[in-house]
């Protein structure tokens, strides 16, 4: 009887562990795909971020700070200064056909772009408490 039990516990056990990677595996998938999902919807390209936090300075006009605009969203300018594509910069609103040019003129910035949405939905799919750890580490590290 004992080693029927223990049979059944062992049985449970692998079963137990192989959900529990299917789990996670299907959990890491959903948040990668989440992750693309908000990086599109809102272009958010942390390469395209990196270059504006270390090439804009705040200016000032009068004594007076001026915000710039923080490089997201699907506007004309943006976009622009992504794709290197001087088409959009006159424009109100990005249509399919110009990211379509876009894309086709300037082959190196639209893989950079693409690698740099691909990083932004890894950065997403990580999640809050890996980020928060990490923010704390940082401080502990600065202390």
């Amino acid at each position: 009887m004992n080693e029927f039990r223990e049979q059944v516990g062992t049985w449970f056990s692998r079963i137990l562990k192989r959900e529990e990677l299917l789990f996670e595996n299907k959990t890491s998938i959903i948040s990668f795909l989440t992750g693309i999902s908000i990086v599109l919807v809102l272009n958010i390209d942390t390469f395209s971020i990196v270059n504006w936090l270390s090439t804009t300075s705040t200016q000032t006009q009068n004594g007076k700070q001026i915000e710039m605009a923080f490089p997201i969203a699907w506007q004309p300018r943006t976009v622009s200064r992504q794709f290197n594509c001087p088409l959009l910069s006159n424009q109100k609103s990005v249509t399919l056909p110009d990211l379509q040019h876009c894309f086709s003129t300037s082959p190196n910035s639209s893989v950079s772009v693409i690698l740099g949405w691909l990083v932004s939905s890894m950065a997403i799919s990580l999640g809050a408490p890996f980020w928060l750890s990490l923010i704390s580490q940082l401080k502990n590290i600065a202390k």
